[in-house]
């Protein structure tokens, strides 16, 4: 979570932009209903996958939309994600009563390893790719992060004779 909330940070140019502001969170909660809903007969790691699937793609809508409103003011950033958040967790809250599935989502969010058994790893050994792979993209991230136009800033405050790698 703290390598995604730097990757947001870095997309956004904003630092109150975390995955619980920016409709990660509530897009994973949906995701696991979405599942436990329509696919309850499936193995451990399909839903986690789903879930997974469902929250990078509504955080790519939620980015895709900051970047492309400007605010005034550095705040209204997160605030649009917790709004966004909580239009999601209460589209999901109503379905998970109904059909009782608030506890099955809250012990999928909880992060526990009390269902890995011996031998059976595959969802610890699922994030290590992934953790690998934000470091790999790491300066990219930095880059997208600085915005579209800082080339053109960078290149006309630079005099040719002096220029910072």
């Amino acid at each position: 979570m703290s390598v995604a909330g730097l990757i947001m940070q870095q997309l956004t140019r904003n630092k109150f932009v975390f995955p619980t502001t920016g409709t990660t969170i509530a897009s994973t909660e949906l995701g696991i209903l979405i599942f436990l809903l329509f696919f309850s007969s499936a193995t451990m790691l399909q839903p986690a996958l789903f879930a997974f699937v469902c929250a990078l793609v509504r955080t790519w809508i939620y980015v895709g939309f900051i970047n492309n409103i400007r605010f005034q003011d550095t705040v209204m950033v997160p605030l649009v994600g917790i709004m966004m958040s909580n239009i999601i967790t209460g589209i999901t809250t109503g379905p998970a009563y109904r059909f009782d599935l608030s506890q099955a989502i809250s012990s999928w969010l909880t992060g526990h390893f009390s269902l890995v058994v011996r031998g059976k790893y595959k969802l610890v050994w699922m994030s290590l790719p992934l953790l690998v792979l934000a470091y790999a993209f790491s300066a990219w991230f930095n880059i997208a992060g600085m915005g579209k136009t800082f080339p053109e800033t960078s290149a006309s405050t630079m005099n040719g004779s002096f220029c910072l790698v």
